[in-house]
């Protein structure tokens, strides 16, 4: 039966207004495990009581349910597993209005997490653990984490500030701020500017390596902290406010040398901009 053009506007207006949510909870204990997928959806992570996760999805424009957003989810002990799908479309579509999927997870602020989105921003504060975080294109916003941090986006931004242990974190195509007290430091830009501040109390154990592919590089450190120095950039201009112990001969772009008597190595590279390593 072929539907007459008023009809056919009922149902796509009615389509973009839709919205919906879904709530489950979960009895945890100790240290959790979370593994949480979210497709295109917006991910923000809170912490909350010990014991309990508490996953919530509110969708704009979709249903949750047959033929709308379906919802994946198992328990084997303390292990969660959540996944969220949108609706697959063939043919000819038409879309009208605002589609959106968020996902609040309040978790206990000890925990193992695994996030992983395809084009949807993550934010997560105040947690402990192994905390493991990939978007393929969104934003990373992250405060006050603590243990073994991994934050990638592969076209984002990330800012991650008053983190504590040890961090690797990339971006393809994005502007990299990270502050905090350090054991370990593996980050890369593809294509962005890095910025790094390290607190008082921060320990170089192995080597920490910055990069990025195109854009400035700027390192502010503790007076005291101990490390040798190996700094170079492609095409771009290197200036510290330390004093170095050089070695090797002078290059305008490169620096090799010890920070307060040398301990291990701080790799910095850059292919086409400015290193600054500042004192805080």
């Amino acid at each position: 039966m072929r539907l007459p053009v008023w009809a056919i506007v009922v149902l796509l207006v009615a389509a973009a207004a839709a919205a919906d949510h879904a709530s489950q909870h979960y009895r945890v204990s100790g240290r959790p495990e979370l593994h949480l997928v979210a497709g295109d959806g917006r991910v923000e992570i809170r912490p909350g009581p010990a014991g309990e996760i508490q996953i919530d999805v509110d969708t704009e424009g979709w249903d949750i349910g047959p033929g709308g957003v379906r919802i994946l989810e198992s328990q084997s002990g303390n292990r969660v597993s959540y996944e969220v799908r949108e609706p697959h479309r063939w043919g000819i579509y038409i879309s009208t209005g605002h589609k959106r999927i968020t996902v609040t997870a309040t978790v206990p602020r000890d925990l193992d997490l695994s996030v992983v989105t395809g084009d949807g921003a993550v934010r997560l504060e105040e947690l402990r653990g192994r905390l493991q975080i990939h978007t393929g294109d969104g934003h990373v916003q992250a405060s006050n984490l603590r243990g073994e941090l991994s934050l990638e986006t592969g076209d984002g931004s990330i800012e991650a500030l008053g983190l504590e242990g040890r961090l690797s974190g990339s971006t393809g195509d994005g502007h990299m701020h990270v502050q905090g007290r350090f054991e370990s430091l593996r980050l890369h830009s593809g294509d962005g500017p890095v910025e790094v501040e390290v607190d008082p109390g921060s320990e170089v154990t192995d080597e920490w390596r910055l990069s990025t592919g195109d854009g400035p590089l700027t390192l502010r450190l503790p007076s005291e902290l101990k490390a040798d120095l190996d700094a170079s950039t492609g095409d771009g201009a290197i200036v510290t406010d330390f004093p170095i112990s050089m070695s090797g001969k002078l290059n305008e772009h490169a620096i090799h040398g010890r920070l307060n008597g040398g301990g291990a190595p701080i790799m910095l590279r850059t292919g086409d901009g400015s290193i600054r390593i500042e004192e805080r």
